[in-house]
């Protein structure tokens, strides 16, 4: 009875609409003419017609069945009159209820939008439009996202997503407000998404038009980028233990930091190829940059002076950087990274000869997209662990607030840095900014936030760990026996000692002002010729130095000398009992001491009188 009774309440809803099949012709069985077959919608004795692109004759035609008298003759006609046939009641029901209209109707029972699931045309549809791989793969991502959402709210009918869903107004509406209002895990950003990239689904496929969402909600305010505070990495170094993937995670985030910030998937892609010299030249060796260290320290020839550099587009934004690549201590981290890797996961562990390179993944395919993404949630969840919730992206606000808050740096300056394309619409980013400059800013946030000490405690809680086992990036072979800070490779002992140098001599701001009066001296130089010798001669221009270059040129000289002395121990520092004084003593002129102040004695003479009484 109630089967029944579903039945008679479906046929009086629907009773004032009709959809049949016909011809838009005055009726003639005996016609030898072919006559296009249309559908009709009636109301009342309001109809509209829209063809279906099939032609037959009308002999051809049962009427009153509403179907091809000889189906084997039109196999696709008959075909489709039976999911017309299927499909038609729902239909009937749903422009009854306002759900759609009749063209909304037509265009289902044509089939124009029910060409399947979406997901299953998504990546040809794509393509035909000449979208991007990562933008089609995207767009999957989210749509996957959303039909996982609706499986989550159990709204089942939504679960696999296809393009009628999108073209009726009321399936559209209740996807749309399932995202917008009952999603209340996602942030309003993704929701918005979510919405864009189904209809990105929808416009790429040619049988369907428009944007079935308009609606979005209003961004979400932007959280604060927060740094990794200075303490949380220093108490970090107790957390590692003997954890030698938790060391790994840990030499990511400084390298990542020591490159500016540089995002994980660049450091992924990181080989021989994107370094360069000062000149934009290939780069045969690695060296590192340390350009005072000749005069700190007594080093047989001047050493550490040139520049390297990363110079390629980030993956993300396709923008062009030119990172200083060899800034001491970078390298040092770079080799023991490679070396960590080769000893936790040596299957993504690079093992050819790029000295560069440290993981054998290909992240400009799928795979390998994948494969880094797994590696670099592993990375941020041991930091996590590590520094007690920060995450290894939070590197890149560290060395952004250094850049913003303690050198006050901003505008293009601050956009080149970061990698992020500047205010002027210049072919080359670097053109608005001096490399020089940014190089000397980059090395002073290096220095500020006390990267050397920090891998100087790393090696004090950790020589004597068994991470010092560590295996040989390049043959796989086991270094037992190796100490820590051999795992350099070079084991020059100068590089240990350099961890002890600061990585700036003197204030940036007079390395910067150096740097600008010297390249003005520069282009203002000038050649005699030489009649002897028949050459172009640079005239030494040393004397006609502006007096504020000659000014820095002093005093850096000044800082250099004194601070080699105090390296060499050419001066110690010695308390004077005789005078009572705090002095420092330059052993090479024994004549000169300087006085830093009375050394303060605090003595209390003590009543004999009330000694007694106690």
């Amino acid at each position: 009875m109630t089967e029944i009774r579903e039945k008679y309440k479906l046929r009086n809803k629907t009773k004032s609409h009709r959809i049949n099949l016909c011809f838009n012709v005055k009726w003639n069985p005996k016609s030898k003419k072919s006559e296009t077959l249309y559908l009709r919608y009636c109301y009342g004795s309001w109809q509209k017609f829209k063809t279906t692109g099939f032609e037959v004759l009308q002999s051809e035609w049962d009427k009153k069945a509403q179907t091809i008298k000889n189906p084997e003759k039109h196999k696709e006609l008959s075909k489709w009159i039976g999911e017309y046939k299927k499909k038609k009641e729902d239909c009937l029901l749903r422009i009854a209820n306002t759900e759609i209209n009749y063209i909304e109707a037509f265009d289902v029972l044509l089939g124009k939008t029910t060409t399947g699931l979406i997901l299953d045309s998504l990546k040809v549809n794509g393509e035909k439009k000449k979208k991007s791989k990562a933008t089609i793969k995207k767009a999957s991502d989210y749509i996957k996202s959303v039909q996982s959402g609706m499986i989550r709210l159990k709204l089942y009918k939504y679960s696999e997503l296809d393009y009628e869903h999108l073209s009726n107004e009321y399936d559209a509406r209740q996807i749309e407000n399932a995202i917008l209002y009952d999603m209340s895990w996602l942030k309003n950003n993704t929701k918005n998404d979510y919405l864009k990239y189904l209809n990105y689904g929808y416009e790429w496929n040619p049988e369907t038009k428009g944007k079935p969402f308009k609606e979005t909600l209003r961004a979400d305010e932007q959280v604060p980028k927060i740094p990794i505070p200075k303490d949380a990495l220093l108490n970090g170094i107790n957390n590692i233990g003997e954890s030698s993937q938790w060391f790994e995670a840990y030499l990511f985030c400084l390298l990542s930091f020591s490159l500016r910030g540089l995002n994980g998937a660049d450091i992924c892609c990181l080989s021989e190829d994107w370094i360069k010299d000062e000149l934009g030249k290939p780069v045969k060796t690695l060296k590192h940059y340390l350009p005072d260290l000749h005069k700190l320290m007594d080093t047989k020839e001047k050493k550490f002076i040139e520049k390297q550099y990363i110079v390629g587009k980030r993956t993300k934004s396709n923008v062009g950087i030119k990172i200083l690549f060899n800034q001491f201590p970078t390298l040092l981290l770079l080799d023991l990274l490679k070396r960590m890797v080769a000893h936790n996961r040596p299957e993504y562990s690079y093992k050819g000869t790029d000295k560069v390179r440290i993981y054998n993944i290909n992240y400009y395919t799928e795979k390998g997209k994948q494969d880094w993404k797994n590696l670099l949630n592993t990375y941020t969840k041991q930091l996590k662990k590590i520094t007690g919730g920060y995450k290894i992206s939070q590197a890149r606000n560290t060395f952004t607030q250094i850049m913003r808050n303690h050198l006050k740096v901003e505008g293009d300056m601050l956009s080149v840095s970061l990698g992020h394309r500047t205010s002027k619409r210049t072919y080359n980013n670097y053109a608005t900014v001096s490399q020089e400059e940014l190089d000397i800013y980059h090395i002073e946030v290096l220095r500020v936030f006390g990267v050397n000490d920090i891998i100087k405690l790393l090696y004090y809680k950790h020589k004597d760990k068994k991470l010092s086992v560590i295996t040989d990036y390049i043959t796989g072979e086991a270094k037992g026996g190796i100490s820590w800070f051999g795992l350099m490779g070079s084991g020059d002992r100068t590089i240990l000692k350099a961890l002890d140098l600061p990585l700036s001599n003197w204030d940036f701001k007079d390395e910067i002002r150096y740097n600008h009066l010297m390249n003005e001296v520069n282009l203002s130089a000038t050649g005699v010729y030489n009649d002897a010798t028949g050459l172009i001669e640079l005239v030494d221009a040393v004397d006609s130095y502006p007096e504020e270059l000659k000014v820095l040129i002093a005093k850096k000289d000044s800082i250099l000398r004194e601070r080699n002395k105090i390296l060499k121990g050419d001066i110690v520092t010695n308390y004077n009992s005789l005078t009572k004084t705090v002095e420092t003593i330059d052993k090479t002129d024994k004549s000169k001491v300087v006085k830093l102040g009375k050394k303060e004695t605090k003595t209390k003479k003590i009543d004999k009188k009330k000694k007694n009484a106690i």
